[in-house]
């Protein structure tokens, strides 16, 4: 059973979960995919959560050295109506009662009850579930961006600059497909056969498209055009953090991406290499 929680963030943070509950799946909670995804940041929750629940945030020094046990769920029931699960679950005890990690915290449920940030959830309870739930395609081709970056996926353009998503490593909407003759970072690589690297300008064709794939505020964005015969015929959009922002990071992108089948890319043979100046945008910049 779903936790029910005392104070509805859907309803503090209404507007900017809708969009991603097309993604829920057994394994990921809303409100986790939300997170991750950027709908809400991290920071903006828990200050929220902690007010609202009136209950503490778990220090990220606590993992550093605390490790329960795998049998450890099996010492504690969950209160009455739940069940443990990835965003519930004990994590310590004291005086021999259990510490619940959580996201939120439930209604009119007896115990103590700390937040923990998503990232330490997922491993801890991996650990406890003698489990881990796998990445999403664990054994998919695009999972070798992951390294520095969170989602990649490939871009065919079919006719008069519209674009359609051909392969991605995460789930993401069906049938997305988007017309870029209007300023944007796929017009930028489409138009100077050059990548795109940096943070995200903020414009109606922007904000829709990664509203609609279900990354809202990306930090950073990589575009690689993919040419085929002095042609740009699709593209490699990868997103990350700001780290990945620097000329390194982007050169081992698309080394990456040569090395990639370009049968999985659509294409008929290798992908051509990019002209040698990036586009790289600085917010710091002058």
């Amino acid at each position: 059973m779903a936790v029910t929680a005392i104070k509805s963030w859907k309803s503090h943070f209404q507007g900017r979960w809708e969009s991603f509950e097309a993604l829920v799946t057994p394994e990921q909670s809303l409100l986790s995919i939300v997170l991750s995804r950027g709908g809400i940041t991290e920071d903006e929750y828990f200050s929220w959560a902690g007010n609202a629940y009136q209950i503490p945030e778990l220090k990220t020094s606590f993992f550093e050295n605390n490790f329960p046990a795998p049998d450890f769920l099996k010492k504690f029931s969950p209160p009455d109506g739940l069940s443990w699960n990835a965003d519930f679950f004990p994590i310590c005890e004291w005086d021999g009662n259990p510490i619940i990690a959580c996201l939120e915290k439930p209604v009119a449920a007896q115990g103590s009850y700390v937040l923990v940030r998503p990232q330490f959830l997922k491993s801890t309870w991996g650990q406890l579930s003698a489990k881990p739930p796998p990445p999403p395609k664990a054994d998919h081709p695009l999972n070798v961006f992951l390294e520095y970056f969170t989602f990649a996926s490939i871009w065919q353009i079919k006719d008069q600059k519209k674009m359609a998503c051909s392969l991605s490593n995460q789930p993401i909407p069906a049938a997305l497909e988007f017309t870029f003759n209007v300023p944007c970072l796929f017009q930028i690589a489409f138009t100077t056969e050059k990548p795109y690297h940096g943070y995200i300008v903020s414009n109606p064709f922007h904000q829709n498209f990664f509203l609609k794939l279900g990354f809202p505020n990306p930090e950073h964005c990589t575009v690689l055009p993919l040419q085929q015969d002095g042609k740009v015929t699709g593209f490699c959009l990868l997103i990350g953090a700001t780290k990945c922002s620097d000329l390194t990071t982007l050169r081992w992108a698309e080394q990456t991406l040569a090395g990639l089948n370009p049968e999985i890319l659509g294409l008929k043979s290798a992908v051509s290499q990019p002209k040698p100046a990036a586009i790289q945008l600085n917010k710091n910049a002058s």
